[in-house]
């Protein structure tokens, strides 16, 4: 079955349906992630940010104040 016609039939599901869908997706991908290259400038940029997070020099902020600032922009 070819792109288009898996979008097609994606298309018929209820949401529910959809989202247990997409769940087995991500579940089959993350079964073979082990072969996936991950490029040296990933690796470089979260070992640099772990180590700010580390020594206290990464600015955190918390999940929910980012959403309602968001959706304050968005209003």
């Amino acid at each position: 079955m070819v792109a288009k016609e898996l979008i097609a039939e994606f298309g018929k599901l209820n949401k529910t349906e959809k989202i247990i869908l997409v769940e087995e997706l991500w579940d089959s991908i993350d079964d073979g992630t082990d072969d996936i290259p991950v490029p040296e400038w990933h690796v470089r940029e979260l070992d640099k940010r772990y180590s700010e997070y580390k020594t206290g020099n990464l600015e955190l902020y918390d999940w929910q104040d980012i959403h309602r600032e968001i959706r304050k922009r968005l209003q």
